[in-house]
């Protein structure tokens, strides 16, 4: 039994991506609000290539802010995104972690 039964059902009608962006955002405002300024986020693939590079820009935003300081982005993808100054990848490979 739930507490909020609404929220419950509502959430029940959303789209799995919407949902992931749902919790991402509880996660970012756990983070700052806690003091951890961290956030590790899973099934980042679960968004189109437009929800990631706004989740990508969103998580930028709030490490420029000071409201985090890192961010771990987990999620399967078919090629190896690009590293940046900002941004350090790493791709999982036959059980071999390598620098994208």
């Amino acid at each position: 039994r739930t507490l909020f039964p609404y929220t419950t059902l509502f959430r029940s009608l959303m789209s799995e991506s919407a949902q992931w962006r749902i919790d991402t955002l509880i996660a970012c405002a756990i983070a700052q609000i806690s003091g951890l300024k961290f956030i590790l986020v899973d099934r980042w693939d679960v968004l189109d290539v437009a929800g990631r590079g706004q989740c990508v820009a969103l998580l930028r935003e709030l490490t420029s802010m000071g409201a985090i300081d890192q961010a771990v982005i987990c999620g399967t993808l078919k090629t190896k995104p690009n590293s940046s100054d900002t941004i350090t990848v790493k791709w999982f490979e036959n059980g071999t972690i390598l620098d994208a």
